[in-house]
């Protein structure tokens, strides 16, 4: 049992919906998810003391009225008026709530409705648009049949080269095996050569510090033989006086003598003193004898240390020049392992390059694996179901994956079936930038004026009469790239590396080889008028006196390089620029020439004559300036390192 919260009157909870006391609605709450809201407790806590308040004041009423005489009727009456009063309002207050939520219904279904009729309309367009594009697949689709089965035959012909490229793979895969153990065999003889190189440092260093020692006890020595000569000097100086006093004494007896025999009456006493002074001299002449004899055992015995002493200092000099030979020779296998270590890192780089490469190529042929059975598999489908919109989907879905299979196929198999329209798309996709390795490949007689290939790999590609005038080739890699009859006029090969390249017949008139590496590259017959030659390393490349045409200076340069001669003379010249790493230039005359900023790293300048030569910036890593006159000569911001020998003959860096 249950009591009313108004009048306290006992109701079945569940049964009575209103109090038939005071008529208030006892309908039990709607389970909620959660907490209800305190702002709606504190509502229901209100209107309760509000009703409770009213029904006291009608009870106090209905007491006054019953202390009165009224008519039970009407007493009846004004009940039921009463309860059909809380009805009515009840009925009214649901119905308000009802009103409320058809009328928000009612706003929902007619957006719902707009927004179904747009979507209606939207969908009828694409449907339109749909079976048009249905009718132009399906002409699509006929002729993707027809490339179906030409790629099918030309499935098998790729699967047969997937076969080869798999054979090529693992012999390349063999192959990178074989060059990363001569790198590491290589890199043990760079680390062996490193010490060897630095256990030769330290031992020139220690003879450095021994001839030091040796130089200054040499100073000693002949301080002290300077000083036993000017004493010996004074002591024969005496001995002379002492030889002049005692021929005078014996002239001076012999004169006694002669008077004694003439004058017998002198006195005993004069006699005894006479002998007396004789005997004195004597003893003073045998000492200075004794002393002279003594100062010319010391001075051959100085003599002799001194030679001794000389024969040392050739001994550590031809030590030193052996260790200085041996240094040389070490470096120049350091250098000729670095080349070979370069060749190696090319060839693998080279080789990674065609396994990525047969990578790319197995990924594409697995992709077009994958697109030939999913367009078989929508084929089947397109076939086997209604036409709808699904169907349409797959159907366009299929086609897509056609198209996008012959546009990237298509192309690659023509360029590399026939060369005559593998040279153009090459050529084209150079010139777009896409490619930035074409090695080993055949682009003789390809027109790329003006072309931008900066940093691409032309590791021997054949370039025969190809047309590159005003081509950018800035750190372009052209290794043994054949460039017989190339026209290279006005071209920016800056830095570029042209080792071993052959150049024959080929136009590089006005070209920018800044910093170029001409090393080993054929010029015969090339013209190379105009051209910018600065920092270019043209060591050991071939030129024809009579037929290769270069600048005086240029030319110069190369005869520097590659013809070794003494006593060169160049006084006066301006070599700015010039790279004449490792030239020998031995007693050369360089006096007031220019030499701003040129490389003369490992350059042989023993005995050279710099006097008053420019040498701002120059590279002196690792040059020989034994015995070099640098008088005058301008020595700012000069490079030199622990490999360069000094004017003094000492290890760098130097300090001019």
């Amino acid at each position: 049992m249950a009591y009313c919260p108004i009048c306290q009157t006992k109701y079945a909870e569940g049964e009575v919906t209103t109090c038939t006391n005071c008529g208030w609605d006892l309908t039990p709450y709607p389970l909620t998810l959660g907490r209800i809201p305190e702002g709606f407790l504190r509502k229901e806590r209100v209107q309760l003391a509000w009703s409770r308040q009213v029904w006291d004041e009608l009870q106090t009423k209905s007491a006054k009225v019953s202390s009165t005489e009224i008519d039970p009727e009407t007493v009846q009456k004004l009940t039921n008026l009463k309860l059909e009063l809380s009805q009515a309002k009840t009925q009214l207050k649901l119905c308000t709530q009802e009103r409320t939520e058809l009328h928000s219904l009612f706003e929902k279904t007619e957006t719902a409705y707009w927004k179904i009729h747009s979507e209606l309309e939207k969908t009828q367009s694409q449907l339109k648009a749909v079976n048009k594009e249905r009718n132009h697949l399906k002409a699509l689709l006929k002729e993707a049949e027809t490339a179906y089965h030409e790629i099918e035959n030309e499935l098998e012909i790729t699967r047969n080269q997937f076969t080869e490229s798999e054979q090529n793979s693992f012999e390349l895969k063999e192959q990178i095996k074989q060059a990363a153990t001569a790198y590491w065999r290589l890199e043990e003889k760079v680390q062996s050569a490193d010490e060897m190189r630095n256990n030769l440092l330290t031992e020139l260093q220690a003879a450095d510090e021994e001839r030091s020692r040796l130089q200054a006890e040499l100073e000693k020595h002949q301080n002290a033989l300077q000083e036993s000569t000017a004493e010996i000097t004074q002591l024969q100086a005496q001995l002379q006086q002492a030889a002049t006093s005692y021929w005078q004494l014996q002239s001076e007896l012999e004169e006694t003598k002669a008077k004694l025999a003439n004058i017998d009456e002198q006195t005993s006493f004069s006699l005894l003193e006479m002998r007396e002074n004789q005997s004195h001299m004597r003893s003073q002449i045998q000492t200075a004898q004794a002393e002279s004899s003594r100062l010319k055992d010391q001075h051959s015995q100085l003599q002799y240390e001194l030679n001794e002493e000389r024969l040392e200092r050739r001994r550590l000099t031809s030590r030193l020049e052996m260790s200085l030979e041996e240094r040389n020779r070490l470096q120049s296998e350091l250098e000729r392992a670095n080349s070979e270590l370069t060749q190696l890192q090319s060839r693998l780089s080279q080789t990674q390059w065609e396994l990525e490469a047969n990578e790319r190529e197995q990924n594409r042929l697995q992709e077009f694996q994958n697109s030939l059975q999913n367009y078989q598999a929508v084929q089947s489908a397109v076939q086997s179901r209604e036409s709808g919109g699904f169907a349409v989907t797959s159907y366009l879905k299929a086609c897509l994956h056609l198209l996008v299979i012959l546009l990237f196929l298509s192309p690659g198999y023509f360029a590399f079936r026939d060369p005559r329209v593998a040279k153009p798309i090459i050529s084209w996709v150079l010139k777009q930038g896409y490619l930035q390795n074409v090695s080993y490949q055949d682009l003789s007689e390809v027109n790329l004026q003006n072309a931008t290939l900066d940093e691409v790999k032309f590791t021997e590609t054949k370039l025969m009469n190809t047309n590159l005038e005003g081509a950018s080739l800035v750190n372009a890699y052209l290794v043994k790239a054949n460039l017989n009859g190339v026209n290279l006029s006005q071209a920016n090969l800056k830095g570029a590396k042209l080792q071993d390249a052959s150049l024959d017949w080929a136009n590089l008139t006005e070209a920018n080889l800044h910093s170029a590496d001409l090393s080993g590259a054929n010029l015969v017959r090339a013209n190379l008028t105009g051209a910018n030659l600065t920092g270019a390393n043209l060591r050991d490349s071939k030129i024809d006196v009579n037929n290769t045409k270069m600048d005086r200076e240029d030319l110069l340069n190369w005869q520097l390089v590659n013809s070794p001669k003494r006593d060169r003379q160049l006084r006066g010249l301006n070599l700015s620029g010039f790279n004449l790493a490792f030239a020998s230039l031995i007693a050369a005359n360089l006096s007031n020439s220019k030499l701003k900023w040129a490389n003369l790293s490992g350059v042989d300048l023993r005995d050279a004559d710099l006097t008053g030569a420019d040498l701002t910036g120059a590279d002196l890593t690792a040059a020989k300036l034994t015995g070099a006159k640098i008088q005058g000569a301008i020595l700012s911001q000069t490079k030199t390192n622990h490999l360069t020998v000094c004017p003094n003959g000492q290890t760098g860096p130097c300090n001019f």
